[in-house]
């Protein structure tokens, strides 16, 4: 055996002690990431191409490009 068995409540008061901040670590990035997702699924894609006059819109991206 490497080791020796211990009870996960024990190891858990354990662990928090040794790392007194990891939860409020833990919640600060769970809430960056929520705040991040909501602000990608807020966002309208914009079209990429010209509906109404197409032949004008590539030739000012090829001026844009050169």
């Amino acid at each position: 055996m490497h080791g020796y068995f211990m009870n996960i409540r024990l190891y858990n008061q354990a662990k928090s002690v040794a790392e007194p901040f990891a939860f409020a670590e833990y919640r600060k990035k769970k809430l960056h990431e929520k705040i991040y997702l909501k602000r990608v699924k807020s966002r309208v894609p914009m079209p990429i191409a010209s509906i109404v006059n197409k032949d004008l819109a590539e030739k000012l991206q090829q001026n844009k490009s050169e």
